[in-house]
């Protein structure tokens, strides 16, 4: 289906009363937005849409061109059917356009949901500001012109360079966790070893001690042994002489 197909088809009445509220300087209100489920090619001649549904308020609107309105209207309730025609409703009542066409589904209403349902309005067939946009209560504002869009595009791409700075910095910190885990681990290990290293150090020194106490007494022994030998032979000196000094006296 080509976008001919889908575009405004302005009805008579409505041009008429355009026409006229131009030489009056005045704007009218373009107010309500209708669905319906029927499809066809739009007539300038009608007044009605072929099966009007539900009729709600714009949920929102912008400018884009000369003549042209981008707009958004939101369809809720229990009523469930597929959006085929639309119609643009002047606050006169008067059926401004319609966009439908044959065999053609625009849109579904779900049953006890809501639909969004976004079009572009060519008014370049009426007289310029001959007609102004009224916004209901419920403006989605979901309509965003290239500027905000450019500037929402920066704003998202700073948000990925700090969500991925934010992501190396909690993979640092998780090193770092790790690595004073293994720090401490290893101080652990160091202090075992240590205590190990000293009771080895402690055993050594008791059997060098133990070996200098062995030598110590190994000299004292010596020392004994010379001593009472020294003292035997001097027992015997004073034997013989005794003996010696009673042979001279016979």
């Amino acid at each position: 289906m080509s976008e001919q197909q889908y575009k405004l088809v302005i009805t008579r009445k409505g041009l008429d009363e355009c026409i006229s509220a131009e030489a009056k300087g005045l704007s009218l209100p373009l107010k309500w937005v209708s669905a319906g489920d029927q499809a066809y090619t739009p007539s300038p001649a009608q007044t009605t849409l072929h099966n009007e549904l539900q009729r709600v308020e714009f949920s929102e609107y912008k400018n884009t061109a000369s003549n042209q309105i981008q707009a958004v209207a939101k369809f809720s309730g229990p009523k469930q059917y597929p959006i085929r025609e639309l119609g643009f409703w002047l606050e006169t009542g008067t059926l401004l356009g319609v966009i439908s066409a044959p065999n053609v589904t625009l849109n579904y209403k779900p049953e006890n949901g809501h639909c969004v349902q976004p079009f572009t309005l060519d008014l370049s067939a009426l007289p310029t500001d001959s007609v102004n946009v009224v916004v209901g209560t419920e403006n989605l504002n979901i309509l965003i012109d290239e500027e905000m869009m450019m500037d929402a595009v920066s704003f998202l791409r700073s948000q990925v360079v700090q969500v991925n700075q934010a992501h190396m910095n909690m993979q640092l910190s998780e090193n770092l966790r790790k690595s004073q885990g293994v720090i401490k681990q290893l101080q652990v290990e160091l202090i075992a070893a240590t205590q190990r290293l000293d009771e080895k150090v402690n055993v050594q020194r008791e059997q060098i001690d133990n070996e200098i106490e062995v030598e110590r007494m190994s000299d004292m022994e010596i020392f004994i042994r010379t001593q009472a030998q020294q003292i035997k032979q001097a027992e015997m000196n004073i034997v013989f002489d005794d003996r010696l000094r009673n042979v001279e006296i016979k």
